[in-house]
């Protein structure tokens, strides 16, 4: 029968999910695999934070390992864990929010007035303004997050003394330094990975009415997912790894690019005691890093790390769940239900 307006919506008997739903399934999802996965983020930055130029050679994924280890030990690979934690649990619930809110809830396909597809500018949209929001949402944690990666603890252990010494040091412009980079990276990566991965899955798996199956019945449906998860994540961090190159030089106190250095005149000190000066802008870092390291750097410096991690970050709420079935009930609703928002999407 078909559904009447302001009755309760539901999907096959199960009821619709809400955007509250899809908000905790994504914040719990995001923080246990960033938990995991962050010692992939340390060697990242580590690699990003080198400068070398053209005719040194550039930190590798190994090399960086060694340099952590042996400065920092095995508690190093884990150096931002906090922030990181705070970030990816609000960040990803105001995502996986604005996803739902902007029409990724599941649709009763059931009823003939509702068509279960979207255009591709509509995928591409839904990821790209979700993103954005939950970037600019959590972007003075982003800022510590990186300095603790990088070592910069100068204002103390604290993630709030952290946030209140970069605020009185550098003014809040410093809580949102890199902001448009850091956008220009998140936003990009989540609308192609959204309209990427919803698309191989149609393609894959294409509705049918005489009752053939599908190409993607030949592989397990766990398979499918967590393959078309590694695809559409990779391709999207290859596209975006210039924007985060600069997000971390801007975001960093030290460096040619940091906040921080020595200049006649600098009269405010920060935390560590170094004087404070005007950091460089997002045009000029951008120049100074092509100029003096070349332009391949934008794509190779960090990306090893990134491809590893960032094809992951998505995978427990969108293609790493059907894996997840050993899960108590409970939990496993949740975050069933936040891969159903994007596949029905």
């Amino acid at each position: 029968m078909r559904a009447t307006m302001g009755a309760p919506a539901s999907v096959q008997g199960k009821p619709v999910v809400s955007s509250a739903t899809s908000m905790v399934g994504g914040s719990l999802s995001g923080m246990a695999t960033s938990a995991l996965t962050q010692p992939l983020d340390v060697l990242r930055t580590e690699m990003q934070r080198s400068c070398r130029g053209k005719t040194k050679p550039h930190l590798t994924t190994y090399l960086a390992l060694q340099h952590v280890l042996t400065t920092r030990g095995y508690r190093g690979l884990w150096c931002g864990l906090v922030p990181t934690i705070w970030r990816v649990g609000v960040g990803m619930g105001v995502y996986f929010y604005g996803l739902s809110a902007l029409g990724a809830a599941p649709r009763n396909s059931s009823s003939p007035e509702q068509k279960p597809s979207s255009s591709s500018l509509a995928l591409f949209s839904s990821g790209f303004i979700s993103r954005a929001m939950a970037s600019f949402a959590v972007q003075p944690l982003t800022v510590i997050k990186t300095r603790f990666e990088a070592g910069d603890r100068s204002f103390g252990q604290g993630v709030i003394r952290n946030l209140i010494g970069i605020a009185r040091t550098e003014g809040v412009r410093g809580l949102f330094r890199g902001i448009v980079p850091t956008m220009l990276r998140d936003a990009p990566f989540s609308g192609i990975y959204v309209l990427l991965y919803t698309r191989i899955l149609r393609l894959l798996n294409p509705p049918s009415t005489d009752g053939s199956a599908g190409v993607g019945s030949v592989l397990p449906r766990p398979v499918i997912t967590f393959m078309t998860g590694i695809f559409a994540g990779t391709l999207g961090t290859v596209i975006t790894n210039p924007a985060d190159l600069v997000r971390t030089r801007m975001q960093l106190r030290d460096g040619p690019h940091g906040a921080t250095g020595v200049a006649a005149g600098a009269g405010v000190v920060s935390g560590g005691g170094r004087p404070f000066v005007t950091p460089k802008g997002l045009v000029q870092v951008t120049w100074e890093i092509g100029k003096s390291e070349g332009v391949m750097v934008f794509f190779t410096r960090g990306i090893v790390p990134r491809v590893l991690k960032r094809s992951k970050p998505s995978l427990p709420p969108l293609s790493f769940l059907p894996l997840l079935s050993f899960l108590p009930s409970l939990p496993q609703y949740c975050l069933t239900q936040t891969l159903k928002t994007i596949q029905r999407h």
